[in-house]
């Protein structure tokens, strides 16, 4: 044992930090620290806890150890600015940076000093094993990645991951023994080493997703087992040679490949990293295999240690972070953790040091990092905190992005928060970019709708495919509809998966299912392959679980799908009574004045041989597109119409249509046909202002508790007597004219509350309503990764910037 190491031994006598400080150095010792260091690491539980002075420590160590002591506790114990806001493992994981940053024997007594404690904590009780946890993911593993140190790093991960049953351990040895035989008589002069263990095979550099564990004492998941085999070779040209077998041996995985050989990681990793499928005994295995020059394993595997504890790599290692150690060091000490000095210095969640300005938000780190990486950021993390995208960013902030290629990408919100003209410039191209898909999104939703409607022969009412396309937004978290019409214009998302369900939802009303394969409607579905329509004859394919009918699919009855299947029961249309000549006509045309009026009076000049029953109208980017439902007295009145329609002077009409009405629609019409007597009190709630009377005193009332700003008004009644109607007309016509402006927030298409975010669902439906209208100026999406975080605030402060970007005008919820 050396000098030192037995004269702290000596000043530590029977100390109760003494058991702490030999775990630790012990631990630096297999690692390959030297004595002075060792030292340190033996008195540092004491000077923390108290025990010793700093003097003491230099009157019997000598003054490196006593400094090594006092520059630690100094940097663990230096208050942070009040500004600073984050986890507490985020704070231990900032000032671990620091230390390595500032000498490389304080890294490592870092490191030494949180495995003690995470060990420690994983041999209590369960508090203490989680604490332990959540220590070793938001502080020590992440620093073992800064420092490249994987040894340790994997043996963490097993100590935090530890049940691996015999079995499981016997059947890798074997798989491994077996790809090993076979690569080694291509590569005599390399040597094969099977690795065991589950973590990310390269470090990543700016984005890092956490899976932490589950909270309340619940076990974590178990880590997915894989198999890996490093090929340590000669040069980087064996390392190709290795590749260029391994890929002939085995089936490459697509996207599997990674070269990081000439583009060398912060901890100066560099390697080939190969995934192939290999057929074992056992079926098909993914096999990764992590292909290194001779020189360069031991860089790989231990990192800053192989510098300057086990001396087996030069100082001077490409890309390193350290090389620029010295730098970084001055540029840390400009100020406290968490200020707002004029220039700031950020980390990455490997350790580099980022520059920004003053008053710089996450967004502005997210394009600094790359404009690619930022468009699908899913989510902003500062210190271990999730944060909106206008987070300030402080001195020394450790800031991770979540990455997600179906993110919903920038918006207005981030457009605000900018504050670099890089990234202001990049978000206005993108929403440039969205603008333009969004509108070409809507073409292609409408040039589907009206193949689709030809196809099946009738009109689906434009309030369904609304209600379809918002609840595709909510189902595919999507941020808005302008996203996910951006998605369909760019081939994201499939436009036929919104509207079959639509249209199968309509047709098997009319196919008659036999009773004895007891099926319910959401058994049933409509073949996409051959799109049957009334009138065909069709078949069902039948498919079991254990004898019992379980689903149907309806198919044209000589689909070549089916051939050859047993399966296939016969069906049939349901026979629909004989009803009046109905039709819905469907006009598309250039939105010119007038031309509503136009077509009306071409209905109104052949009545009484024809009825209008209903009409819908909308006008969007110059194109209207104008419905309405026809009883006639004969079909030829309607083809009349039809062609007066289509001919009409002075208007560009660029398509009519004559089709039937959906078959959910059509059991009101039998109705009429039958005789029977008109019930209003059956019927949809009241939209029309005309057709509203009465409740004068009931909207008054309602009036006066919003001008004296009463919390809530609560409207209860019976079923049928009209509070929707009431809630309608509020909106539609009462409310504006008095200076509010109100929002219809239908609470029975917002799913249960255990299973949606009730709170997200109320803020995207109001930013629906009023964007549409153009009420919001530069009001954003709200973000539903936001709202996972205590979302009842979230939504007030959402509807706050609604109100202030409304005015004068006062929001009311209905």
């Amino acid at each position: 044992m050396s000098t030192i190491v037995t004269q702290a031994q000596t000043l530590l006598g029977d100390s109760e930090a003494r058991i702490t400080g030999e775990a630790m150095a012990a631990q630096l010792a297999a690692w390959g620290a030297g004595e002075e260091l060792r030292a340190a690491a033996l008195l540092l539980p004491a000077l923390l806890a108290g025990d010793l002075s700093v003097q003491a420590v230099r009157d019997e160590c000598g003054e490196r150890v006593a400094a090594l002591c006092a520059a630690y506790a100094q940097i663990t114990g230096a208050a942070k600015d009040p500004q600073w806001a984050g986890q507490p493992e985020a704070l231990r994981r900032t000032q671990c940076y620091v230390a390595a940053y500032r000498e490389p024997d304080l890294a490592f007594l870092a490191v030494a000093h949180l495995w003690r404690q995470v060990i420690d904590g994983l041999q209590g009780g369960s508090r203490q094993q989680r604490q332990a946890r959540e220590l070793a993911r938001g502080a020590l593993g992440p620093f073992l990645d800064m420092l490249g140190m994987r040894v340790p790093r994997i043996e963490l991960e097993h100590l935090l991951s530890p049940d691996k049953d015999d079995e499981t351990q016997e059947d890798w040895r074997q798989s491994a023994g077996e790809i090993i035989a076979a690569l080694a008589p291509h590569l005599p002069g390399a040597e094969l080493v099977p690795v065991d263990y589950t973590l990310m095979l390269v470090p990543t550099k700016f984005t890092q997703i956490h899976n932490l564990p589950a909270q309340g004492g619940r076990a974590t998941q178990r880590s997915t087992h894989t198999l890996n085999i490093h090929v340590i070779v000669g040069d980087v040209d064996g390392c190709y040679q290795a590749l260029r077998w391994v890929q002939n041996l085995w089936v490459p995985v697509e996207g599997g490949l990674i070269d990081t050989l000439n583009t060398p990681r912060l901890s100066g990793y560099r390697a080939l990293h190969a995934a192939v499928v290999a057929q074992l005994p056992g079926g098909k295995t993914r096999i990764n295999f992590v292909i290194t020059p001779r020189a360069q394993y031991e860089i790989n595997m231990w990192g800053f240690a192989a510098v300057h504890l086990r001396g087996s790599a030069p100082p001077s290692t490409p890309g390193a972070w350290w090389v620029n150690a010295e730098a970084g060091n001055a540029q840390i000490a400009a100020a406290p953790i968490g200020a707002l000095p004029e220039r700031l210095y950020v980390f990455s969640p490997q350790g580099q040091l980022l520059p920004f300005d003053r008053g710089s938000t996450v967004v502005d780190f997210a394009y600094h990092v790359h404009s690619d990486l930022a468009e699908q950021c899913r989510r902003f993390t500062v210190n271990g905190r999730q944060v909106e995208p206008s987070a300030v960013l402080h001195h020394l902030d450790i800031v991770e992005l979540e990455h997600d290629v179906k993110a919903p990408g920038p918006n207005r919100l981030w457009l605000l928060a900018a504050h670099t003209s890089r990234a202001r410039s990049a978000i206005e191209r993108y929403l440039k970019r969205q603008g333009a898909g969004a509108h070409h999104g809507q073409k292609i939703i409408d040039d589907r709708l009206k193949t689709l409607e030809q196809h099946y022969g009738f009109n689906l009412p434009p309030e369904k495919v609304e209600l379809a396309l918002q609840n595709t937004v909510r189902r595919e978290s999507f941020a808005s509809k302008e996203d996910l019409l951006a998605a369909i214009a760019a081939g994201q998302y499939p436009v036929d998966r919104i509207f079959h369900r639509l249209f199968e939802k309509e047709l098997l009303r009319l196919v008659d299912i036999p009773r004895a394969l007891r099926l319910r409607p959401h058994q049933l579905h409509l073949a996409q392959c051959c799109r049957p329509t009334p009138g065909t004859e069709v078949v069902g394919r039948v498919y079991r679980r254990h004898g019992q009918a379980v689903n149907l699919t309806v198919h044209r009855q000589e689909c070549p799908r089916i051939a050859g299947h047993q399966d296939i029961v016969p069906l049939k249309w349901r026979l629909r009574p004989q009803m009046a000549t109905v039709a819905r006509v469907d006009v598309r045309a250039l939105d010119d004045d007038g031309l509503l009026g136009a077509i009306m009076a071409e209905v109104y000049a052949r009545q009484p041989r024809v009825t209008l029953h209903q009409l819908r109208a909308m006008a969007r980017h110059g194109s209207a597109r104008i419905q309405f439902d026809l009883h006639a007295d004969q079909e030829a009145t309607v083809a009349e119409v039809v062609e007066a329609v289509r001919g009409l002077p002075d208007f560009t009409i660029t398509d009519v249509q004559s089709l039937q009405l959906p078959p959910s629609e059509q059991a009101e019409w039998q109705e009429l046909t039958a005789g029977s007597i008109f019930n209003p009190y059956s019927r949809l709630p009241v939209n029309e202002d005309a057709m509203f009377f009465g409740r004068a005193q009931e909207r008054e009332r309602i009036v006066e508790c919003l001008r004296t700003r009463q919390p809530g008004v609560w409207l209860i009644g019976q079923k049928r007597v009209g509070k929707t109607s009431l809630l309608l007309h509020l909106k539609e016509h009462y409310l504006p004219e008095r200076n509010f402006t109100p929002v219809f927030v239908d609470f029975q298409l917002l799913g249960h509350p255990a299973q949606t975010n009730v709170f997200y669902q109320v803020a995207s439906n109001v930013y629906s309503s009023l964007s549409s209208e153009g009420r919001l100026d530069d009001v954003g999406a709200p973000l539903k990764s936001l709202f996972d975080d205590d979302p009842a605030r979230r939504l007030i402060d959402y509807l706050l910037h609604v109100q202030e970007a409304l005015g004068g005008r006062r929001l009311v919820l209905l």
